[in-house]
């Protein structure tokens, strides 16, 4: 008997579902249209590009992994988002995509610290939430377009637990829900370490969205005034003989540290195609 819907019809279907239904579809029907079509490449291009803003070989390239079947890259990109607690985002419509940069690599970062770093894990935050926040990044940098790097930071971990020196001396907060059972840090949980590890400890915290656009202000009042207009200061550390602080600007992504001994903010990376002078090899 003829399927009354053609491939394209059931294409046009099962587009508009969340890949939960479609991957039911694969379950239950194993052979006809509805099997072909769920199974292939159009779909799961389509749900990859929807659910994470993936498109062409981007989103074939799964960290790590030289798949080549959509479906396949798909079911690794959302064992990443379950890696970081958003399997209910990607499981059902989402009204932007998710950022697949951050969903990899604190999926990477995550399996490291549950296995090396467990009481640094604990300090985690749970995803940024607007209706929480007094500041937003519009605000702080009126005018400029945010990176999506800079904008997706914070959409998997809202930073870390603010240590109780942050709160009461430089008068930063976040807001933390009522039930929440996250693990207070010490001054050497900080989750970056770059120029600041001393000793073997990390100390540089990631601080959450709200505090991070509060220490900017403040950075910018006090020290800074018109220089560094478009930086973001999104990890400090304030620990003996490690005062560091980490930027990054938000126009395009590019991180820096200050020292906090000057205005002048160092590259942690060369910019592309810039070489190194003599001294700074």
């Amino acid at each position: 008997m003829a399927s009354l819907v053609d491939d394209h019809q059931v294409l046009q279907v099962l587009v508009f579902l969340d890949p939960r239904s479609a991957i039911g579809v694969l379950q239950t029907s194993k052979t006809g249209n509805f099997a072909r079509v769920a199974s292939s490449k159009e779909l799961w291009l389509a749900a990859l590009g929807r659910v994470f803003g993936l498109a062409g070989k981007e989103a074939l390239r799964f960290p790590g992994s030289d798949e080549k079947d959509p479906l396949r890259a798909y079911q690794q990109w959302h064992a990443a988002a379950r890696d970081v607690g958003l399997q209910a985002a990607c499981s059902s419509p989402v009204s932007e995509p998710l950022p697949a940069r951050w969903v990899a690599a604190w999926s990477r970062l995550q399996r490291w610290l549950s296995k090396e770093a467990p009481e640094i894990e604990e300090t985690l935050r749970p995803p940024f939430q607007a209706e929480h926040a007094d500041l937003t990044l519009e605000e702080v940098f009126p005018g400029r377009n945010i990176h999506p790097l800079v904008k997706g930071l914070w959409s998997i971990h809202d930073g870390q637990v603010l240590l109780d020196t942050f709160e009461e001396h430089l008068d930063l907060k976040a807001y933390t829900a009522p039930d929440s059972r996250l693990r207070r840090p010490t001054q050497w949980d900080g989750l970056f370490g770059g120029y600041s590890v001393y000793e073997h400890h990390v100390s540089l915290m990631l601080l959450p969205l709200e505090a991070a656009l509060s220490m900017t202000t403040l950075l910018r009042e006090k020290v800074f005034r018109e220089e560094h207009a478009s930086k973001l200061a999104f990890a400090i550390s304030l620990a003996p003989r490690a005062r560091k602080f980490l930027f990054v600007d938000v126009a395009d992504g590019m991180v820096y540290c200050w020292p906090g001994d000057s205005l002048e903010l160092l590259p942690m990376v060369p910019r592309p195609g810039v070489a190194l002078s003599e001294g700074e090899a």
